[in-house]
């Protein structure tokens, strides 16, 4: 009898543990629905790696008629590298995060790997931080070039993973006219801009730099990510 009375006991515990939980559970479930962000449409995404374009693209569809920020959010979208990653943005808006957001399109912006590498190795110091942390391979460099080409090697395999809509090579602004055509979006095309956006001044480096200043590996996958965005040295 003392036996049975125990294990009804345990039992109860049990029970009113389980009650407990169950109640728990679902009062948190419906709190983290009341309060979880909205998720925000936006028209388009622009990406890339610093010193990709993603300053000259901002520009360029603003002139096509698009209101969309450089690292701020506007009505019709935002040009930002930092939101490649998961993060928050830790610049300017640091409350802007993707997964927040519902892009229709996702543009990606590239230029010439040689003079992107060149102004990310001599004035892209600011943001090295925050693409060590997403890319663990640039605190074992043998020095700054090979840092900077891995930089820009790795991020562009972040930028790939994220299934972009179209891959802008900023030197063909004509492309994206074509593009965003097809897509149906309205533009004033004769808007292409000539003029260099958000440019700094710096050293250029030449192929050979990067052959001398990098190990084969490297640079036989700097020659690889150069052709496969159609940019041969």
């Amino acid at each position: 009898m003392k036996k049975e009375l125990f294990v009804s006991k345990i039992f109860d515990m049990y029970s009113i543990f389980f009650v407990r939980a169950t109640i728990l559970v679902t009062k948190f479930t419906v709190l983290n629905r009341l309060f979880r962000k909205k998720i925000i449409k936006k028209k388009f995404l622009i990406i890339g790696h610093p010193r990709s374009g993603t300053g000259y693209t901002c520009k360029q569809m603003q002139e096509f008629g698009f209101d969309i920020g450089h690292e701020i959010m506007k009505k019709d979208g935002i040009s930002s590298w930092w939101l490649v990653a998961e993060d928050y943005q830790p610049w300017l808006n640091q409350s802007l995060r993707r997964k927040d957001f519902n892009f229709e399109k996702i543009i990606v912006s590239i230029r010439d790997p040689l003079k992107m590498v060149s102004s990310t190795l001599y004035t892209e110091n600011g943001s090295l931080f925050f693409r060590k942390k997403h890319l663990p391979e640039l605190k074992n460099c043998s020095n700054e070039v090979e840092r900077a080409v891995n930089s820009v090697i790795g991020w562009y395999d972040l930028v790939i993973g994220l299934n972009s809509d179209f891959i802008f090579r900023i030197e063909e602004p004509e492309s994206l006219v074509t593009w965003l055509e097809k897509e149906g979006y309205s533009i004033n095309k004769d808007k292409i801009l000539r003029k260099r956006v958000n440019s700094r001044i710096h050293p250029n480096l030449t192929i050979d730099d990067i052959r001398k200043n990098t190990s084969k590996k490297v640079f036989n996958d700097f020659i690889k990510f150069s052709k496969k965005f159609e940019y041969e040295y």
